[in-house]
């Protein structure tokens, strides 16, 4: 008879909970669920418009100029924009700090998959800022290469922009943000 009861009880007890780590883990997995849906629009969007273009603004010009100054002086102003995005401005804490802020302001509850998607969506527009500068100076001179020139650029700060939502997404979970 107590072989049976020990047996039942084993039967009906409840699995143990996860973890929280693990439950934590997948909140921030839902949370970045749409970043590469938000990146691919994005930066797909600009590929629809600026792609057919390229090649009619890069013949079609009779006396292009030839921005050199603007070309170097656009290259350093994105890379500097990388750099100062990546490294100081999308920094975890402050980001979330900043968030809270403004949640506080707004009176709205922030949960992990509004900053998943808000801070997705600033950092993709960010990273595609560089192929706008290259079209721009596409259409002043009418070479490909320009526009080119910005791809690269861009791939980088997007890939930099991409690892710190995720950084930010992880603080927030560890801050107590659901």
């Amino acid at each position: 008879m107590a072989s049976l009861i020990r047996r039942t009880l084993t039967v009906v007890r409840a699995p143990p909970p996860d973890p929280p780590e693990e439950l934590a883990r997948d909140a921030v997995a839902r949370a970045l669920r749409h970043r590469p849906l938000y990146f691919g629009l994005i930066l797909g969007a600009i590929v629809l418009i600026i792609g057919p273009s390229a090649p009619v603004l890069g013949g079609a010009i009779d006396d292009p100029s030839r921005p050199d100054l603007m070309t170097a002086i656009f290259a350093g102003a994105a890379v500097l924009e990388g750099i100062v995005l990546v490294f100081f401005a999308f920094v975890p804490r402050r980001t979330v700090k900043a968030i809270r802020r403004s949640s506080d302001r707004r009176g709205t509850p922030v949960t992990l998959s509004s900053v998943g998607s808000v801070t997705t969506l600033f950092a993709a527009a960010f990273a595609a800022a560089p192929i706008l500068c290259g079209f721009s100076l596409l259409a002043v001179s009418g070479q490909v290469w320009r526009l080119l020139l910005f791809i690269p650029i861009a791939a980088v700060m997007g890939w930099g922009l991409w690892w710190r939502v995720g950084q930010i997404v992880e603080e927030s979970a560890r801050q107590g943000i659901a």
